[in-house]
């Protein structure tokens, strides 16, 4: 029986013309506190990104613009591939400001509720046999 779904998830910001910004990180879910560890990964995830967004922003200063997250997720069986355009090339942001701020801010709410649905989605796959193509942000296929 399956008992934990394991995931790991490769990080990508890019910003501007600048070379991208890589990580890595694991996920684990358990099967009996699925629901718990899905919200509390989501959450740590969001907060990797928008971190790594914010440096990569702050390294693109006077010139913040076309800034995107993909992550892909790969678990035993199934692969995800999400992408998020954070900044589009208009407006173009010199430096810090409000609606920066506030757009980060949105953008981390909307990757959190992305991840809690690809995790979702991914833990279905490995737990139940439910496959899902994914959603608005990501795509789910099964492992070549």
């Amino acid at each position: 029986m399956k008992y934990y779904l394991q995931v790991l998830l490769a990080i990508s910001i890019y910003m501007s013309h600048f070379d991208p910004f890589h990580s890595m990180c694991w996920v684990f879910i358990s099967r009996d506190t699925r629901d718990f560890d899905i919200i509390r990964e989501a959450d740590r995830i969001a907060s990797k990104v928008s971190a790594s967004l914010w440096e990569a922003a702050s390294c693109a200063t006077p010139d913040i613009r076309t800034g995107e997250v993909h992550i892909e997720a790969h678990s035993f069986n199934y692969v995800g591939n999400y992408k998020n355009i954070v900044i589009a090339d208009n407006p173009v942001y010199e430096k810090w400001n409000p609606d920066l701020s506030n757009l980060m801010e949105e953008k981390y709410k909307e990757i959190k509720a992305d991840m809690v649905s690809l995790l979702t989605d991914m833990a279905a796959s490995y737990f139940d046999g439910t496959i899902s193509p994914g959603g608005d942000h990501y795509v789910i296929r099964v492992r070549d």
